[in-house]
Parts: structure tokens; sequence; C-alpha cells
């Protein structure tokens, strides 16, 4: 592929380069047959498949025109809303201040990356009133020992900023757990079950509202 830029200048050199380009042909030919139904044990692709993720720090590094409309366009072209992942490492340890003017302000670790620590403003969660056309995976801040009210109070924001859960896919009970809970599975799973348990009775769930959690991931590596 041979990228040009779109000046009349670069005009022949880019036939040049075109006209020297190499052309790569396959070395064997295997025809691959294409069954003309869906097999019955075939995998059927989720119509929300295609998403987005966005680290949890920098949620309003996306808060502008361009990137809801790219959002939008996409949504365009889909039969069911993209969902947007708003999580990772620094969503586990985010602090909340009602009182801060800024949107976050680093504390701690390697400011400007995930590995880092953020206390939050409200007009931190101004980034979730963004992106009509999607839905939202909510990551709930998971430290240990965790802080319930810090959890629940940020939790809250981003559930009235997504049209009082409308637009809310699932809520993640944390991320990257292992390395947060290093007791083990058992830890994890009392602290999860735990801050669910405060959640549901926060937002007032019920029902199959209830059944909106994700348990955390783990890392790969």
């Amino acid at each position: 592929i041979i990228l040009c830029k779109m000046k009349i200048a670069a005009t022949l050199t880019c036939v040049g380069a075109a006209a020297h380009a190499t052309v790569i042909a396959p070395r064997d030919a295997h025809p691959i047959p294409v069954p003309p139904s869906r097999p019955g044990d075939a995998v059927v692709v989720p119509k929300n498949f295609v998403g987005f993720g966005i680290e949890s720090a920098f949620l309003n590094n996306f808060d502008n025109d361009f990137s809801e409309n790219l959002v939008r366009a996409l949504a365009a072209r889909m039969s069911a809303p993209p969902v947007m992942r708003i999580g990772g490492t620094s969503g586990d340890y985010f602090l909340f201040d009602a009182h801060q003017k800024e949107d976050k302000v680093c504390f701690k670790g390697k400011c400007d990356s995930h590995d880092a620590s953020y206390l939050l403003g409200p007009s931190f969660f101004d980034g979730y009133k963004r992106f009509k056309d999607a839905k939202f995976i909510v990551q709930a801040p998971l430290g240990n020992p965790i802080n319930v009210t810090n959890t629940l109070a940020f939790v809250t924001r981003a559930w009235e900023n997504l049209d009082a859960g409308k637009r809310v896919q699932a809520i993640a009970l944390g991320n990257e757990v292992e390395f947060i809970y290093k007791a083990g599975a058992k830890a994890y799973v009392d602290a999860a079950l735990s801050l669910q348990e405060s959640i549901v009775k926060k937002l007032g769930l019920q029902g199959d509202a209830a059944k909106i959690f994700e348990a955390g991931n783990t890392a790969s590596g």
C-alpha cells in the first residue's frame, strides 16, 4: 500500500513509486469452500460485538466532538449500540472529591499513564454524558481494602450521567484483580460480592437489573 499526500507536486513521485512496487503473488492456491448456510454449531457474533476501550483515567481525553462523531458513525452501521468499556488499571485506584474543580489530579505513581492513582472531581463524569449512541461498561474501583463510600460515590455519579443507568451495559468489579488480591481468588470473590451487594442496594437494582455485574479481568502475562 502506498500512501500519498494530497498535493499535486507529489503526484509524479507517487506514480513512480507505484510503478516500482513489488507485486507479491500467492505461492499456492487452496480453494476454501464456503457453505451456503450457517452451520448449526457455528458461533453467532453478537450484534454489539464491535466496541471501544478507554483507559479509565483518560475518559476526558475523548470528551470531544471528533470522538463522539466516530462512535456515532460506527453505531449507524450496526444493528445494536456499540459498547464502550471505560476501565483499566487506573480505575481500581480512583478516589473522588466532590469539591475538586479539576476533572482529575494525579497524586501517586507514573502520572499521565495507567499506572498511577488519580483524585477525581465532579467534571470527570462529564465524559459519560457523551456517546449517546453507545452503551458503557463502568468499572467500579476495587482497592484492597475497598473504600466502599468512595466506590459507591463513583458508581453513582457514572450511573446518573449515563441516563440513570439506561446506557449502562455492565458494571465491572475491578480490573486485573490478581495484582490487588494476592491472597487468591477467594479473597477477591468475597470482596467483589460484598461490593456488588452494596451497589445493588445503593442503586435500588431489582430482578434482572441486579444481574448487571462482571467479574474482574485477569492479566495475561
